[in-house]
């Protein structure tokens, strides 16, 4: 247990060096880390990570034996308040924060949606399977605060244990971590601003992926801080740091988890504080998929997929979601968050329709293309792309099943920009093939559309209108959405140059 649950830049150890000496000595703290390290053990057999066999029923025998013993020492340390708030007391506490017994029925072996790497760091895989105490939590906290705070506990170590423990219990039961933040090295950032701070002094590009704008500064923070390590990762995984600083990255992924966790969520029903929640929580969603891997039974993904769901709602298309293309590209990446999330539970449905509609209407026809927009906000090759190419395909696969729309019924003369040109064919053509001025066959979808790859819709033909008795002459094709709100040049073409050489999606405006 020792190296991975304290990791320190020597070969000196808080764990073998001073927890387990001192344990010795005292009468609470020897059956405290005994007690812990047979859940731990029993935690790894129920991960499969050690054979099922090696913890027997005379482990979960010694177990309880352990457990009940530590109780009773500790109840006696508690009548001697000099000893109640000295460190091995505290570390004792600390020990059972966890229940000493894990629900064996549920799905211990089964996949993670996300393939995060670094699962094991610090043990997180193994503290995130055992359940939360929520007395012992309570009482521990009490004592802290007794002593004076985490910086006022001198054993070391103990300090760094007690703030990982709790914010992967606050993680596990999505609430706000009861006690600040404390890192394993004092040189480490304490704060998000030292974070973004330190990563800037190493010369690290924050271009690449921008945090969504019109968020509150201490989510905005947050957004950029875990796209700073999703890259640190990305170049571990590619070789390119060789010899990692395994304390530095637990601490900078305990930091980023810790705030995120610390956000309160919204109170209201306003659109602002929808969008807000809808953010929040799909940042979680990553978090605990791909920062702070918890397992996949343990993982509140249910919790956090109903309340985007609940916030998302019928969200219009047309409205403020899709006002902008860095709006659009949030709205992608929000839904394809819920649905890799909701992978096996009643929500996945709707979240692959909604992922479905959305990329029609962004004009995306291809999984890479799809790719490409959701990096520019988080996301990591190795943990999402298989998810998330698997729910592309379910969207496709709801495409094909959709029927084809019927055509509306022709109005009367003189009210339709196909009555004002004179006689045409009765039947429209496709959106894309009638902006383009390309020949449509008017299937559904058209050959023209399969052929250049690019999605086909029949928009409603009441945004045609124009006057009557109107001069064909007069009638002008408008410049985009984009262009307006500019106010550049647009040529009027579907898409505009301008829109192609600023690298944006061009929104036809609407009549």
């Amino acid at each position: 247990m020792s190296p991975r649950m304290l990791p320190t830049c020597d070969v000196r150890n808080p764990y073998l060096q001073s927890w387990f000496p001192l344990s010795l000595q005292d009468a609470a703290l020897f059956p405290a880390l005994l007690s812990s390290t047979l859940t731990h053990r029993r935690a790894r057999c129920l991960l499969s990570e050690e054979s099922p066999d090696a913890f027997g029923q005379q482990d979960r025998s010694f177990l309880a034996l352990c457990y009940a013993h530590t109780v009773s020492a500790l109840n006696g340390v508690m009548r001697q308040p000099l000893r109640g708030v000295g460190d091995a007391t505290i570390l004792a506490v600390l020990m059972l924060v966890e229940w000493p017994t894990t629900q064996s029925e549920r799905e211990w072996t089964k996949s993670p949606v996300f393939q995060a790497p670094l699962q094991g760091m610090q043990w997180l895989n193994v503290h995130g399977a055992r359940e939360p105490h929520q007395a012992h939590q309570r009482g521990l906290c009490r004592l802290v605060q007794l002593k004076g705070g985490l910086p006022r506990i001198q054993l070391p170590g103990v300090a760094a244990a007690i703030s990982f423990r709790l914010l992967v219990n606050a993680t596990l039961t999505l609430s706000i971590p009861p006690l600040p933040f404390h890192p394993l090295s004092e040189d480490s950032a304490q704060t998000l601003q030292g974070f973004l701070g330190s990563f800037s002094d190493a010369g690290y590009d924050r271009s690449g992926r921008l945090p969504p704008s019109g968020l509150p500064p201490n989510l905005e923070e947050a957004f950029e801080a875990m796209a700073l390590y999703t890259t640190m990762v990305e170049r571990y995984l590619r070789g390119e740091i060789a010899r990692p600083d395994t304390q530095a990255m637990c601490d900078q992924r305990n930091l980023i988890q810790h705030c995120l966790m610390s956000l309160p969520p919204a109170d209201g029903s306003s659109e602002v504080d929808r969008f807000y929640e809808v953010c929040r929580v799909s940042a979680i969603i990553y978090s605990i998929g791909v920062i702070f891997p918890l397992p996949a039974a343990t993982a509140p993904f249910s919790a956090l997929v109903q309340t985007l769901r609940t916030n998302l709602g019928d969200v219009p298309l047309e409205g403020s979601w899709l006002s902008s293309p860095e709006e659009t590209v949030l709205l992608l990446w929000v839904v394809t968050m819920g649905g890799i999330a909701a992978t096996g539970m009643p929500e996945r449905e709707w979240f692959v329709g909604m992922l479905q509609e959305t990329a029609l209407q962004a004009g995306l026809g291809e999984w890479r293309t799809l790719r490409q927009s959701l990096k520019t906000i988080l996301w990591l090759h190795s943990a999402c792309d298989a998810a998330g190419e698997k729910l592309w395909n379910e969207t496709q696969e709801l495409r094909q099943r959709t029927p084809a729309r019927p055509l509306p019924a022709r109005p009367a003369y003189g009210t339709k920009l196909d009555d004002v040109q004179g006689p045409r064919r009765r039947e429209p053509a496709c959106t894309p093939c009638r902006n383009r001025g390309v020949r449509c066959n008017k299937g559904m979808p058209c050959q023209t559309c399969v052929r250049d790859g690019i999605p086909c819709s029949y928009g409603k033909r009441e945004e045609m209108v124009v006057p009557a008795r109107v001069h064909i002459f007069s009638v002008r094709r408008q410049p985009c959405q984009l262009c307006k709100r500019r106010k550049v040049r647009c040529d009027t073409q579907r898409p505009c140059q301008s829109c192609v050489k600023a690298g944006l999606s061009c929104i036809p405006l609407r009549r």
